[in-house]
């Protein structure tokens, strides 16, 4: 594993956007100017454009502009009732980001959007294999297209993060976020469902939440074990779920079950359990937004906020070509780099993408 030293131009822009109060890349935001497929492409880049020329004295003020860019953006593509969810995870998430709560607590709330951003880039770059992989009929509706699978997946993943074996927050007003529901053993079955009709090459648009025949066994006994243990992804997707059925009239529409799946599976801590179902490695043409969230939050580790930490990491390129996506970040040390490329290196033994290969490389000698 050969670790390089960062250029001296590329470590001037990375401090412009750390003195900034910048978390969210120029090198990024760049690459979402440039979007020409999603339906989305047009808010992506005034967002860009206008958060490139800010800056931010405090991690509020920047969660604050975020959050109204996501807010706006779910409002309109999938209603007030999701939108509404993101107020209390940004709190949240300040809270945790602001008090000595955890050690190594690490932002979760633009980190999710930095996924969504790097996410939407490739998306976009690859879209009609990502639209063939989805659902070509699904994507006639610009309201279930996978793009909308994916800002769902992306921006909710991490969503009950913050509460994880934490059953005391979220006891002040605006704080309330659950840890158990109702209908755990409905979400169970369903999802277990879509993962089967997937697998076995089924068409997505004919799928349905609730009118399942066959589901795997296997994977609804592991997320069954891991919702127990309050692990952040299942209880990300239940929530999700939750949220969908109040705004869908009860229904769930197959692009948010898409999305409630891959946030399920996308955490490392049931990685043993799902390999050894044999539910991973999951190939990316049956699974494209699991893939992708697990591919970009193993890629995101820059501009990530730790409370009480002066450690730091930035994005120094993004790399795209017929064939493959490249990321390399740049890291104050080698021992984090060496981290990071061991993280990224189990999550691609996960999926199967013989079309798209995905990889990061390592800088060191990030100094902020």
């Amino acid at each position: 594993m050969k670790i390089r030293r960062l250029p001296a131009d590329q470590r001037d822009q990375l401090k412009n956007d750390s003195e900034n109060g910048r978390h969210i890349p120029t090198i990024l935001l760049e690459k979402v100017s440039h979007l020409t497929h999603i339906s989305y492409k047009d808010d992506l880049r005034r967002y860009a454009s206008k958060y490139g020329s800010a800056s931010f004295s405090e991690l509020e003020d920047e969660y604050d502009d975020v959050y109204g860019f996501c807010y706006t953006l779910i409002k309109r593509t999938q209603g007030e009732p999701l939108a509404g969810a993101l107020e209390t995870t940004k709190n949240l998430e300040l809270v945790m980001q602001s008090q000595d709560l955890e050690d190594h607590y690490r932002d979760h709330f633009i980190h999710s959007v930095q996924d969504f951003f790097l996410g939407s880039v490739i998306l976009d770059y690859f879209y009609p294999q990502f639209r063939g992989w989805y659902s070509r009929e699904l994507c006639s509706s610009p309201e279930k297209s996978v793009e909308m699978a994916w800002l769902l997946a992306s921006v909710f993943h991490d969503q009950r993060r913050s509460v994880e074996n934490k059953k005391w927050l979220g006891e002040e007003p605006g704080m309330h976020m659950p840890v158990s529901f109702d209908d755990d053993e409905e979400f169970l079955t369903n999802l277990s469902s879509l993962y089967d009709c997937l697998q076995r090459g089924k068409k997505l648009h004919r799928w349905r939440y609730g009118a399942h025949t066959d589901y795997h066994r296997g994977l609804r006994t592991v997320l069954g074990e891991f919702y127990k243990k309050q692990n952040h992804g299942v209880l990300s997707a239940m929530s999700l779920i939750n949220r969908v059925k109040r705004n869908f009239d009860g229904k769930v529409p197959a692009h948010c079950a898409v999305a409630a799946l891959a946030i399920s599976t996308h955490n490392g801590k049931p990685r043993k359990a799902l390999t050894a179902e044999g539910i991973f490695p999951l190939k990316i043409d049956r699974f494209p937004i699991s893939c992708l969230l697990m591919i970009c939050d193993a890629m995101q580790e820059w501009g990530r906020p730790h409370a009480y930490s002066d450690d730091d990491t930035r994005l120094s390129a993004i790399q795209l070509s017929s064939n493959r996506v490249h990321c390399e970040v740049a890291f104050v040390s080698t021992k984090s780099a060496v981290a990071k490329m061991k993280e990224c290196d189990s999550v691609r033994r996960c999926i199967k993408s013989p079309k798209i290969g995905f990889s990061v490389s390592a800088r060191v000698g990030l100094a902020m």
